[in-house]
């Protein structure tokens, strides 16, 4: 199995998604069950996420202003 960082990073984003669904499931059993379908529901709360339109070389240096500043540096 090649574990670059790329495919590290593809699995815990699964497994979030995954561990999302399950909480998500749980919600909809316990309170929407028969007012609608578990994907209407889910659906409904994944369309409210906002979108990032930021470039790549605005996230990374975003992430490099982060590192700067948990290791104490002056920018």
């Amino acid at each position: 199995m090649d574990l670059s960082i790329d495919n590290g990073f593809k699995l815990l984003r699964k497994a979030h998604e995954s561990r999302t669904d399950d909480l998500l499931m749980q919600r909809w059993v316990l309170h929407y069950q028969g007012e609608m379908s578990f994907q209407d529901f889910k659906d409904k709360l994944v369309s409210h996420r906002t979108k990032n339109n930021k470039t790549e070389k605005e996230i990374l240096k975003e992430v490099k202003d982060i590192i700067t500043t948990f290791n104490g540096e002056v920018r």
